[in-house]
């Protein structure tokens, strides 16, 4: 009846449809529409259009743009995603790492209980809640500090998983695994812009022009481990 989508900006399709540096619009946006897990855009490959060939009465999707702004912290909390209508019940914060998950539970039971008060059901619609998180707690693995630890990703993975169970009636968890990010750095490699706008970003501390052969293999090592600890929690 229903899906929900929580992560970072994989989630939110942050720059989906970005053009190059300076072209229009000069300020990316969230091509919510167009995410995987939560996109309703048209013609679209995203779960919500999978599941609409058998059930065409499906809540929940994002059905447009939003601004970025959600990527800003106040006193270590991030602003909720905005344009809620068009957000729908996908939760995604660009920016975001597992310690973030809460927050963006506490958002999707927001919206259940006030943008979709009248047409969700909350304790007997069934919901399929999506979540893809950790590419940001492993640009910063090289690091070593407990906070991204492939430990503590699983004990706030599996806590949140409580909590959403706890707040939520009726929802079933879909859990995607973290790939090897440092393919993305690699790839980016491979084209003269690309590696141009990596290198001014620089959005991921441990995968820079300047990162070691060690940094990107602790990189790596990590998501073998989070996808590792994303299996005992399943189990």
């Amino acid at each position: 009846d229903v899906i929900m989508s929580m992560g970072d900006s994989m989630t939110a399709a942050f720059a989906a449809t970005a053009g190059k540096l300076l072209s229009t619009p000069l300020i990316p946006r969230e091509d919510r529409y167009l995410s995987y897990t939560a996109g309703g855009g048209s013609m679209q490959y995203t779960v919500n259009n999978f599941l609409k060939l058998y059930n065409k009465n499906i809540l929940g999707y994002s059905s447009g743009q939003t601004l970025p702004i959600d990527g800003l912290e106040i006193f270590g909390h991030h602003i909720d995603p905005q344009l809620k209508e068009i957000v729908g019940l996908n939760a995604g914060i660009s920016g975001a790492k597992v310690q973030d998950i809460p927050q963006e539970i506490d958002y999707l039971v927001s919206q259940l209980q006030t943008t979709y008060a009248d047409t969700i059901d909350f304790e007997n619609s069934w919901k399929m809640a999506t979540i893809l998180i950790g590419a940001n707690n492993l640009c910063v693995a090289c690091h070593n500090n407990t906070a991204d630890s492939p430990e503590t990703y699983g004990q706030l993975l599996n806590s949140s998983i409580a909590q959403l169970e706890a707040s939520i009636p009726r929802v079933r968890v879909n859990i995607l695994p973290m790939f090897n990010i440092t393919q993305v750095y690699y790839w980016s490699r491979t084209n003269t812009y690309c590696t141009r706008i990596w290198d001014l970003f620089e959005e991921c501390p441990c995968l820079t022009k300047d990162s070691t052969e060690q940094d990107l293999q602790t990189v790596n090592d990590y998501a073998v481990e989070y996808r590792k600890q994303i299996d005992n929690i399943a189990a």
